[in-house]
Order: C-alpha cells, then structure tokens, then sequence
C-alpha cells in the first residue's frame, strides 16, 4: 500500500465507517465518470471505498449528468527528446486520464493543492511521496517529465480500492532511451530517490529583455495583481523577470536565462523562480487525438505554431468535466480574488458552450452565459443546452485564463462549411493576434524600461 494513502497507525479500519479521505476519494470518481451510474461500497477490510455491481451488499448509487455532450479526446501522444536523437512517443489514454502536466509550475497549482485536500490531515505524507518521485528522481536512471491524472472517464475496476496514488501516473525516461507510464508505487518500487537538487549555476540569458502586457494600477497594487504577478513569475521559471510602472501598468520584462543582465537599471523590482529539476526533459511533442462529430481531430499543441513567446506555450491540458471543475476552477477562483465570478462564468461558459468560440470574451458573452446558467439551475429553461464544440483547454504559464484582448486557450471543433467543401475540424490553438481574434494591446514601457532598452542596443553594437 501506497504512503499516498496508508490509514494513520492509530486507526483502525474495521472499526470505523468510512472517513472523509475514502469519501472523498469516491466523490472524485463520482465527478470524473460522467453520465454512468456508480455503486460505491465500502470495504472495512481495507478502510477504503470501492464500485461494487455485484448486488450482493448495500452501495451508493452516484449518477453524474454531464452539462452537455462534446467531442471526446481518445489519447494524447507526449514525445520527448532521446539520446538516440529520434523523439520517443507515449500515447496517453484519453479515458484512463483526464489532464496531463508537463512543467513544474503547472504542478504546483494544480495536482499539489488538490493532493493536499484529498489527503487532509496526512497531506506533509502524501506529498512528501509524490514529491520524492516529482523532485527526487535519480537522474542517471529516470527523468520524470511530466504527470498524468489518472482519474478520467473510464472507471477503476469492481472492487480495486480507491486510492489517491491510483490517480498518478509518472511520465518517465527511463535510461534516456524509453518512456514509460509508472504508477506512484511502481515507480518508488523501481527507484530510489535523493533529496531534491538545488541546480546548477544559474544560466545566462540576453540583455535585450521581452516586454509584455502588463496589469493596470492604480496609485497601489492590490492583492489581486500581486498574485497574478507570483503566478507569472512561477510559471517564467528560469526566466529572470524586471517589472517597471509607467503609472498606470505594472508592465514584466522577460529575460532568457537566469543571470541579471548586465544594464538592468533600476526596476520597480525583480523576480525569478529557479527550476528544482533544470535536467527534466521539456516535451518536443504533445499531439491529441480526438473523436469529433465531423470526423478524427488530430491536435498538436507542441510544437507551438509561429513559435510564440514563451508565457503563451502551454504546459498542462485538461480535457474532461471531471479535470476543469477540480483543477481549473478552484485554481482561478483562488488568484482572482472577489472578481473571480467573472472568470469562472468565461471558463465554464466557453467550455460547455455557451460562449462559442472563437468569440472573443466580452462582458455580454459572459452575462448572457450567466443569465443561461442561472434559468437552467432554477428550473426556467428544460430544454437541454446545445452539444460544446470545445474538447480540451490548455493552461498557459501566464495563469491567467482570458483577458479583454480576447485571448483564449480553449480548443474547439470547427463546423464544416459547406455539403462540398473539406473543413479543417481541429482550431489551432488562438495566439495573440492569431486565428481571427484580437492581438493584445502593446505594452507600455516605463521611461526607465525605454532607456535600458535603447542602452542595451547601443551597447550589443558597439560590441559587434
């Protein structure tokens, strides 16, 4: 039995009914598996719930209707780069999984406070192991490069307990020449872990920074912004960031590489997040697979199209109702504070259709969805809501799931266009500026920002 959800010595499971960890457990799979009935018993043998269809004791009958239909991902295919120089494939199941995450920032805000909640009071136990495996792999025999949440449309089987380190898979490199899917267990059975690196000496980068959109200010930063300022810096990991004001924004300027760059100036002030495990692997490849009404979509989302920066490369994909509502929308709830109401109505309602892309998001989009929502809760509209054509959505390391601008990081189905005509049925992934929708506003430089700009210039063409 895994450490993940090994029961406290003090307790017994036999002389218990069941605690809130083995309820919450069933309560995960009651989301994931959608439109199926599931009969959940409990075993007191082992202190953990089950499905049970044998008819023979008491269960509890749990049936989750989902919102609406919409196209299904059938598998993701994950490639890395190899030491033969060939990229090595893993087709991860569509149905086994639910989301997959490739980068550590990603992690971090999503899988780790929703192993923590699960766990409850074992929590610093629970993730200790997956941090052990996540962290601490012994990198001359595995790399661990991404993690898949094995909690996804296709039930566990009758009578297998239902444990929280069932739902980890390790993506991992095996000798730099295999990749494999490992559970939690069969990979603290196959390996030997180390306490986490600290990294190597910090990389160099470029002078000439990447200014980017910015937030708007007033006279102070509220709590808000200095959240979605921690999670941009979280997921520019390894990215030295300077951020300047003119005013009225509070405007990030990217670097490559860790170093400060020599004529940084004087910035409002500086940020940057150190990767635990610099030597992972960064996927060379995520393709999905999905199962269209028009016909097979196949999606590539890495590599990027037009090579965009890097806060618009995505490192984690949802592509179930299960995976958005337990990862995505405690996530954005959190960052956006008392204005989260909006942000959550534009999620859910692009990803069960109410907002249908690729309109941009606009506040009568995101009313009209509520307004929706709200008459179909309350009992005034019966009829069922149209099929979604979205399939999946991605996370951006920006964190921030849309803007004015019309961003967005859903993927869709595109519908045919005429009885003769072909359709493409995947929609790339919308860029800034890109697919028909609205790039986001130039950044404004500070004056302080311009000056070391133009210093930098002046001083890479003197050298040259």
């Amino acid at each position: 039995m895994s450490r993940l959800d090994k029961p406290a010595a003090s307790t017994s499971p036999t002389q218990h009914p069941p605690a809130y960890r083995a309820l919450r457990m069933a309560a995960e799979w009651a989301s994931a598996v959608r439109d199926r009935q599931l009969n959940f018993a409990y075993d007191p043998g082992t202190g953990y719930m089950v499905l049970d269809n044998s008819g023979t004791g008491p269960t509890l009958p749990v049936f989750t209707r989902s919102f609406t239909s919409r196209p299904l991902v059938k598998e993701v295919e994950f490639s890395v780069p190899s030491s033969t120089g060939k990229p090595l494939t893993l087709e991860v199941s569509g149905y086994r999984a639910s989301a997959l995450f490739w980068s550590e920032s990603s992690v971090e805000k999503f899988l780790v406070p929703l192993y923590a909640s699960v766990s409850a009071h074992d929590a610093p136990r629970c993730l200790g192991q997956f941090f052990d495996a996540w962290y601490g792999y012994p990198a001359d025999e595995v790399q661990v490069c991404a993690v898949a949440y094995l909690c996804g449309r296709k039930p566990p089987a009758c009578g297998t307990p239902l444990l929280l380190a069932n739902t980890v898979g390790l993506i991992c490199l095996e000798g730099g020449s295999q990749l494999r899917l490992l559970s939690l267990d069969e990979f603290t059975a196959r390996y030997s872990t180390a306490p986490y690196p600290v990294g190597g000496p910090p990389t160099a980068g470029s002078s000439l920074p990447e200014v980017r959109p910015g937030w708007e200010i007033s006279e102070n930063v509220e709590s808000v912004v200095a959240r979605d300022v921690a999670e941009f810096v979280s997921g520019m990991r390894g990215h030295f960031v300077a951020f300047d004001t003119d005013g009225t924004s509070l405007v990030p300027e990217v670097y490559t590489g860790e170093s400060p760059p020599s004529l940084l100036g004087t910035p409002l002030f500086s940020a940057l997040a150190r990767p635990v495990r610099p030597d992972r692997p960064a996927p060379s490849g995520v393709v999905l697979h999905v199962e269209g009404a028009h016909g097979p979509i196949v999606q590539t989302l890495i590599p990027a199209k037009d090579d965009p920066a890097t806060e618009f490369v995505p490192d984690s994909l949802f592509w179930t109702d299960g995976a958005v509502e337990t990862l995505l929308l405690p996530y954005y709830a959190s960052v956006k504070g008392s204005g989260s109401w909006f942000f959550e109505a534009c999620l859910m309602g692009k990803w069960n259709g109410l907002i249908v892309p690729p309109s941009s998001t606009c506040t009568e989009d995101v009313r009209s969805a509520m307004l929706h929502r709200f008459d179909y809760a309350t009992g005034r509209v019966v009829d069922d809501p149209a099929p979604s054509t979205v399939y999946a959505t991605m996370h951006l390391p920006r964190s921030e799931y849309a803007d004015m601008a019309g961003r967005t990081m859903v993927l869709w189905e595109k519908k045919k266009v005429g009885k003769h005509q072909k359709s493409k049925a995947a929609a790339s992934p919308v860029w800034p500026g890109q697919g028909g929708v609205a790039a986001p506003a130039p950044a404004k430089r500070s004056r302080k920002a311009a000056s070391r700009a133009t210093e930098a210039r002046k001083a890479g063409r003197s050298a040259r």
